[in-house]
C-alpha cells in the first residue's frame, strides 16, 4: 500500500507476487455497505445476521486456542503449504508482544466460535490475517459477516484502510480473491525478493 517496492535498487532482483485488496474506511459506513460490498456480499451477510451468527471482539485473546483449532483445521482442508502452519509460540506471539495492536475477530454461533481471524492495527492501517472457520458452518456465510465486521471495527479504531490480502494465486479465478473482491475495492500489486544471505567462515 506505500508502494515501497519503487524504493529498492534497480540492482536487486524483484517480482510481482500477486494483487491484494483492501478495504477503504475513509467513507461512511452507509457507502461503505452500499458502494464497497456487491449484491452478493450483502446477501450473505443478512443471511448470516438471521441465522442469529455474532460477531466478537476479543481484546484479551480469551479465545486464541479455538481460533488457532479452526486456523489449523481450514489450512489442512486446503492443503496449504506447511509454511502456514504456525507453532503456538507464533500466536501466542500477538497477545503478549501485539496487544495494544492486535485483537481477535470472531464469528459465533451459540456461544461457540465458529470462524475468526487475528485483527492488527497501527494507525491509519488495519489488515486482517490468518482467517479460518468450521467446514461444516461455511453455508451459515460466517466470512463475509467476519470480514465486513472486521472492517468497521478497523474503522472505530481509527484505520482508513483495511487490507485483506490477496488470493491463493494471483490467477482472475482464485476462489479466496474473488471472495475477498467482493467486499474490498482497492487493490494493489504486491512485490517480493529472495536475497540470498552467505555465511561467513
Amino acid at each position: 500500500m506505500l508502494a515501497n517496492h519503487e524504493l529498492v535498487p534497480k540492482s536487486v532482483r524483484m517480482g510481482h507476487s500477486r494483487t491484494t485488496l483492501a478495504v477503504d474506511l475513509a467513507s461512511s459506513i452507509d457507502d461503505i455497505w452500499t458502494k464497497q460490498l456487491d449484491y452478493t456480499s450483502r446477501k450473505k451477510i443478512r443471511k448470516a445476521e438471521r441465522l442469529q451468527l455474532e460477531f466478537v471482539v476479543d481484546d484479551q485473546f480469551e479465545h486464541l486456542e479455538e481460533f488457532v483449532e479452526i486456523y489449523t483445521e481450514t489450512m489442512h482442508y486446503l492443503d496449504a503449504d506447511p509454511v502456514y502452519l504456525f507453532n503456538d509460540a507464533y500466536f501466542r506471539g500477538y497477545p503478549e508482544t501485539l496487544a495494544d495492536k492486535s485483537t481477535l475477530c470472531l464469528v459465533a454461533r451459540a456461544g461457540e466460535v465458529i470462524a475468526g481471524a487475528i485483527l492488527m492495527f497501527s494507525g491509519p492501517y488495519a489488515h486482517i490475517h490468518l482467517g479460518g472457520s468450521r467446514r461444516d458452518c461455511l453455508r451459515l456465510r460466517p466470512n463475509d459477516l467476519l470480514y465486513y465486521r472486521a472492517a468497521l471495527e478497523s474503522r472505530n479504531r481509527g484505520a482508513r484502510l483495511m487490507h485483506a490480502g490477496g488470493g491463493r494465486s494471483d490467477s482472475s479465478d482464485d476462489s479466496l480473491l474473488t471472495f475477498k473482491r467482493q467486499f474490498a475495492s482497492l487493490s494493489y500489486d504486491y512485490y517480493v525478493t529472495e536475497i540470498a544471505l552467505t555465511q561467513r567462515a
